[in-house]
């Protein structure tokens, strides 16, 4: 029984003009185009002609093949197509789609044909003439032919065949198929396979070049060995010549040589201790991780080859006297990875009891025929960095709008330190494919006009955070509307059990009377305290206000970052304090040095002003064993009523010292009086 040779398809023919702008602001002389059709010849150069033939050669039934065909204006005026017209007796099967159009000096159109046969097979034939005006001819003519086959040819693949990866000193076969899909046996040609790099890579395994029959519906199997001779690419061409009913075929070979298909990373290039030769190891290096903390990474195998490998044999080698710091972290006791690119993921950890290096290995076994036996190097170290962050959630309190409010967050590093290095020190950085990247601190919010980081970590150095030390990273609340307010705040770093810690950030912000406030004194000069001795000395912040109900804020009242342990706040920092218009805040500070020596710092506080959020209180003192004693140090005049002075009190000053000491003045420090 016949099949049926009726076929639908939809007419897809199309025209696509490559038409090259003509420069509008150029005039030249009206004159006449040449129309013309540009072949190639088999030289690659262009030959001009007024009739061209399409020739689609063998096409299966229902099929489509496509052709082209460039038409030229090589004249020195426009033209104007404006018909396609069609010989008698035109077979549908040579579809296209014509629009009239016009060239211009210089134009070149490709016209698209395509032949659908349907039907009955056998040899088509039509012609189409276009319709020329203003040009040196009238008319250009278009032969189509073409011939309809019932069934024939496949060649899978059709133009390349990857094999893909394959290790050195191993083989990899693979096949090229050539079916005949038509009613009568032909003959094909395998011609061989020809490189000019790579000759003895690719070759025909167990099957002779030649002229071959492929029987009707039947196929032929052609297998392609590839060793591969050195790593990287290799390529080469099988040749094909086919037979009429087929379309010839140069199927381009590929592979890449590798050492093995198996590859695991992270590994690093080193050094054999026999051989003195560089070779890539697989190797996990944990850093550095604190005596009780557990660190856990993966280590990640790929099959870059064509069959599955199944890993296996799992088995730690440990540090002798470390207490098995290393774990797998997977009860699994096979894992399979797929060809072509399939990966497994072996996740081990790192818990050590001790400080220092510590070495050890998992070892592995796998069907790969060129790995057998695999190992990857575990490294850690007991001991490094250790992340807190203080405090694990920053209150920013209320916050006149229109004013800005800084707090600072600390990070310390509660690690361990390694002598003799600086590596184990609290670094703010990320992990990005095995590798440590800086990577600034993150503050996730709604409101980024609002709530933002400071520019810089105040005390940070390139080297990172030594053990025990920490540095400051301020947070700032500019508001510009009323209501709650909060971010995420994300610091990174190679602490490597908690490697991203969170911060929660809320303020609160409101709409309050502008605060006209003065601090008196601006700073405190503490003079010479002896080592050992104390001196208290208060500033004071007044509200200027008349009004007791226009109130000022203070709030976040303490040392600013590097002020010495020699300066404290008797009555502790202040979180928030409201003045109340006309009155005054008092705050004292003492002066304790333990030791000789010039001491400075500030006293920083947040104020509701939105010309002056920012107050400080410079602060000064020196230390020094010295030859005069002030007895007492503090005079209280106790209360006194108003227009009338207090009792006298009286300070004695004594020289300790064996030689006179000459006194060149007493000044009276400047106070606030409300």
């Amino acid at each position: 029984m016949r099949p049926n040779r009726s076929c639908s398809a939809p007419i897809a023919a199309l025209l696509l003009p490559l038409l090259f702008a003509c420069d509008p602001k150029v005039k030249v002389d009206r004159a006449e185009g040449i129309a013309v059709f540009e072949e190639l010849a088999s030289d690659g150069t262009a030959k001009l002609v007024d009739t061209t033939t399409l020739d689609f050669g063998p096409v299966l039934l229902c099929a489509r093949s496509e052709r082209k065909v460039v038409l030229r204006n090589d004249g020195r005026g426009s033209f104007r197509v404006d018909a396609a017209l069609e010989n008698d007796g035109y077979d549908a099967s040579f579809r296209y789609q014509f629009e009239p159009m016009t060239l211009e000096v210089g134009d070149r159109v490709e016209l698209v044909f395509f032949f659908e046969p349907s039907g009955a097979p056998g040899d088509r034939a039509s012609k189409l003439t276009l319709r020329i005006f203003d040009a040196n001819i009238e008319q250009l003519v278009i032969d189509l032919k073409g011939r309809a086959v019932d069934g024939g040819c496949l060649v899978e693949p059709q133009e390349a065949l990857d094999f893909g990866h394959v290790a050195l000193g191993t083989t990899f076969t693979r096949q090229v198929r050539i079916t005949n899909s038509s009613d009568l046996p032909w003959t094909a040609k395998i011609a061989g396979i020809t490189s000019e790099l790579d000759p003895e890579s690719f070759l025909l395994a167990g099957f002779e070049p030649g002229e071959i029959t492929v029987p009707e519906h039947g196929e032929i199997v052609v297998p392609i060995e590839f060793r591969p001779a050195h790593l990287g690419e290799h390529s080469a061409f099988l040749h094909l010549p086919a037979p009429a009913i087929c379309e010839p075929h140069i199927l381009t070979l590929s592979g890449r040589g590798v050492d093995s298909v198996l590859e695991c990373e992270p590994k690093v290039l080193a050094t054999d201790p026999n051989t003195g030769a560089e070779r890539w190891v697989w190797r996990l290096d944990f850093g550095f991780v604190n005596p009780g903390s557990k660190s856990v990474l993966p280590v990640v195998c790929t099959n870059l080859g064509n069959t599955d490998i199944t890993l296996t044999g799992f088995e730690l080698q440990q540090p002798p006297g470390k207490g098995d710091p290393f774990a797998l972290e997977t009860r699994e006791t096979s894992l399979v990875a797929a060809a072509g690119g399939g990966t497994v993921e072996l996740p081990l950890s790192f818990e050590p009891r001790l400080l220092g290096l510590q070495l050890g290995a998992l070892h592995l076994l796998t069907d790969d025929a060129k790995t057998p036996q695999a190992k990857v190097e575990l490294v850690g170290t007991g001991g490094g960095p250790d992340i807190e962050v203080l405090p694990p959630r920053l209150d920013l309190g209320r916050v006149a709008v229109d004013t800005t409010k800084a707090k600072a967050i600390t990070i310390a590093n509660v690690g361990t330190d390694i002598s003799g290095t600086t590596e184990d020190n609290l670094r703010l950085v990320e992990r990005r494919d095995g590798e440590w990247v800086e990577k600034h601190a993150e503050l996730i919010t709604d409101w980024p006009e609002e709530l933002s980081l400071g520019e810089g970590l105040i005390g940070y150095l390139p080297q990172g955070i030594p053990a025990g030390a920490s540095v400051d990273l301020k947070v700032f609340f500019s508001p510009t509307s009323p209501g709650r307010k909060s971010a995420v705040l994300r610091i990174y770093s190679n602490d490597p059990d908690e490697p991203t810690v969170r911060v929660e950030v809320v303020a609160s912000a409101e709409v309050m009377p502008p605060c006209d406030y003065e601090v008196v004194p601006s700073q405190i000069p503490f003079g010479v305290v002896e080592p050992g001795q104390y001196s208290t000395i208060p500033f004071f912040v007044h509200n200027k206000a008349a009004d007791p109900l226009d109130e000022c804020i203070v709030a976040t009242l303490g040392f600013s970052r590097g002020t010495p342990a020699a300066f404290s706040l008797p009555e502790g920092e202040i979180t928030e304090a409201v003045i109340k218009g006309g009155e005054v805040l008092e705050v004292p500070v003492r002066f304790s040095p333990r030791a000789d020596g010039q001491y400075t710092g500030a006293v920083e506080f947040y104020v509701s002003s939105p010309s002056a959020p920012m107050g400080q209180v410079a602060l000064s003192g020196t230390s020094l064993k010295g030859c005069l004693l002030i007895a007492p140090n503090e005079l209280d005049f106790g209360p006194v009523e108003v227009d009338c002075n207090a009792r006298e009190r009286v300070f004695t000053i004594y020289n300790v010292c064996p030689s006179n000491i000459t006194l060149t003045s007493i000044e009276t420090q400047q106070g606030l009086s409300t």
